[in-house]
């Protein structure tokens, strides 16, 4: 696929993306979409946690990449001490217009894609939640994930991965699923992480089309 073939259809879903989100938003109770919403990241947590080491009741530098709206940052304090956290995101200055309560203590702000993210900050712990197949690049994109990534940090990441190859070539073609530009197979996903071990994986949800996976990799 060409270069601007690829910028058009990352700026075609960065654009669905901001109407998705606009109209879900719209026709939801702020206050019960945001408690529904951590309740799903407490659930979440709760699959997560047994297989991180027990120092990360700690102080720690984390970081939630492509973060959302109401990303798992909003429950992080409820399960590490004091953590000091960046959200990351392109749309993030969008996302902060749509009338939700973004909590401000520990918590700083990034509109910016992770490609571009250039920073010298190292992170202890880097959640990548539903947000790996929005990316433009994806070799760039994980390379800044694991740049971003202490030496034995965790990179924490769930995404939609396709059951068949036959079918992820076709997804690649055709933009079927107009909000996700990244169409693969998790084994794919995994084979751009050089350097990192395989901590746990799991099958969250399960379609025809595609596997809810979680992956916890930590960084050599």
């Amino acid at each position: 696929m060409s270069k601007i073939c690829v910028l058009m259809r990352w700026a075609m879903a960065q654009f669905c993306e901001r109407k998705w989100w606009k109209f879900y938003i719209k026709a939801k109770n702020t206050e019960q979409y945001l408690l529904w919403k951590k309740e799903y990241w407490r659930q979440l947590m709760l699959v997560i946690l047994p297989h991180l080491p027990q120092y990360f009741k700690s102080k720690l530098k984390i970081a939630d990449i492509g973060c959302g709206p109401s990303g798992i940052f909003l429950v992080l304090e409820e399960y590490f001490n004091e953590p000091n956290i960046t959200a990351i995101d392109p749309l993030i200055s969008y996302y902060q217009t749509l009338s939700l309560n973004f909590p401000q203590q520990n918590i700083q702000y990034v509109t910016q894609k992770l490609e571009d993210n250039h920073s010298q900050n190292k992170y202890d712990i880097v959640f990548c939640i539903n947000s790996i197949n929005h990316v433009e690049h994806i070799n760039i994109a994980i390379n800044h994930l694991m740049s971003l990534t202490k030496s034995k940090g965790y990179i924490i990441f769930t995404t939609d991965a396709h059951n068949k190859k036959w079918l992820s070539k076709i997804f690649q073609m055709f933009p079927g699923d107009i909000l996700h530009p990244q169409q693969l197979m998790l084994k794919e996903y995994l084979n751009y992480f050089r350097n990192c071990t395989i901590i746990h994986q799991q099958t969250l949800a399960k379609n025809i089309i595609f596997e809810y996976k979680l992956c916890i990799l930590q960084v050599h």
